[in-house]
């Protein structure tokens, strides 16, 4: 019973999933049939054309890159591949090349009637926003022969103008160029063409001329060789009279630097003697009255000194001989005094008594004893 609902409930996942599996691939086969139906798609190096089937015409407009809807059968919208391309005329271009068909090179005959095949190439691109102007014209299928052949028309006029030499002179050949990109410009505008460049790849004339040409270009060159070995001599002897001129002048510039150098040199050496003197007797001067001062103040100094020494001396002396100093002079000496034994007579009426403290003090003290009574 359990494994009987669980098939039931797998059997409705499966069911579910199956279901939405087929709605997804339903809808993406609708939308992918319904846009490439519906929709077309115009690409960056493409524009759009639109033409309406009923009454409608073409729409005077180009259309941009992108998607752009139609409804077949009532519109349509043709893409115009708007990228540059080649005229090419005796060029190595494949004959099943994009840019365009390549065509044999232009036969001329020069202005010194010499024949040549031209090689060259022409980019060109239709115009921006003339697209629909083509495929009103229905030009489109035509439009790269009807290119080359007004270029072809137009070009062997001119190409023709040049000499045979002039051919060989790049600065003429890239002139003749820029002149034939000028004259493009209105010829082509009625094909709603615009030429980006002309490329002139080569020129060949017949063998002998080829020859005959070549002996002239080499002729030619070797007296442009001529000319330029006689200019580089001339360089040479200019460069040496200017070497020769140069180095005189700077003899002449080193001798007046070192003449201005020695004139320097011996000014500064007598101004460098008269500091010297000058300073040597500043010195010695102020040396003198230094030491004179000094010497005076020495003296000075020591009779200050001197005096002092007899002042305190003398004043030493004088305290010394006050009752004060004296007093002074009794307690150092009774400080230095040492002695064992003092005998008194105590019979001697000069000797005082112990007992009377003042005349033992002036009999330290050096007081002179009283005169011995006479019998």
């Amino acid at each position: 019973m359990i494994w009987f609902k669980f098939e039931r409930k797998l059997w409705r996942l499966v069911r579910a999933t199956l279901v939405l599996l087929l709605v997804f691939l339903a809808t993406s086969w609708l939308t992918s049939t319904v846009q490439g139906t519906f929709v077309v798609k115009v690409t960056p190096w493409e524009a759009g054309v639109r033409q309406d089937n009923f009454g409608g015409g073409l729409l005077r407009e180009d259309l941009r890159a992108g998607d752009h809807y139609e409804l077949p059968g009532f519109t349509a919208i043709q893409a115009v591949d708007m990228r540059g391309r080649l005229a090419a005329f005796g060029t190595h271009l494949k004959l099943d090349s994009p840019l365009g068909r390549p065509r044999p090179a232009l036969d001329i005959r020069t202005k010194g009637n010499q024949s040549a095949q031209v090689s060259l190439l022409v980019a060109w691109h239709i115009a921006e926003g003339q697209a629909h102007e083509l495929v009103a014209g229905a030009q489109l299928s035509t439009l790269d022969s009807k290119v080359a052949d007004k270029l072809e028309e137009l070009m062997l006029p001119r190409l023709a103008a040049l000499d045979s030499e002039e051919w060989f002179d790049t600065t003429r050949r890239a002139a003749m160029a820029a002149e034939l990109e000028a004259l493009f410009e209105p010829a082509l505008a009625p094909l709603a063409v615009v030429v980006d460049g002309v490329y002139i790849e080569s020129v060949r004339f017949s063998d002998d001329y080829e020859s005959k040409l070549q002996e002239q270009q080499v002729s030619y060159q070797l007296g442009l060789l001529h000319e330029v070995t006689g200019r580089v001599e001339e360089a040479k002897q200019s460069i040496q009279s200017l070497e020769n001129e140069t180095a005189a002048q700077e003899a002449k510039l080193i001798a007046e630097w070192e003449q201005r150098r020695a004139q320097a040199r011996g000014a500064f050496d007598l101004e460098l003697a008269e500091l010297q003197a000058t300073t040597q007797t500043y010195v010695k001067t102020l040396k003198s009255q230094t030491e004179s001062e000094f010497a005076q103040t020495i003296a000075a100094g020591e009779r200050a000194v001197a005096e002092a020494s007899a002042f305190a001396e003398r004043r030493r002396l004088e305290l010394l001989g006050s009752p004060g100093g004296r007093v002074w002079l009794a307690m150092r000496a009774a400080d230095q005094l040492r002695f064992g034994e003092i005998w008194l007579d105590s019979r001697d009426p000069r000797v005082p008594s112990m007992l009377d403290l003042d005349a033992v003090v002036d009999m330290l003290e050096g007081q002179p004893l009283p005169p011995e009574p006479v019998e």
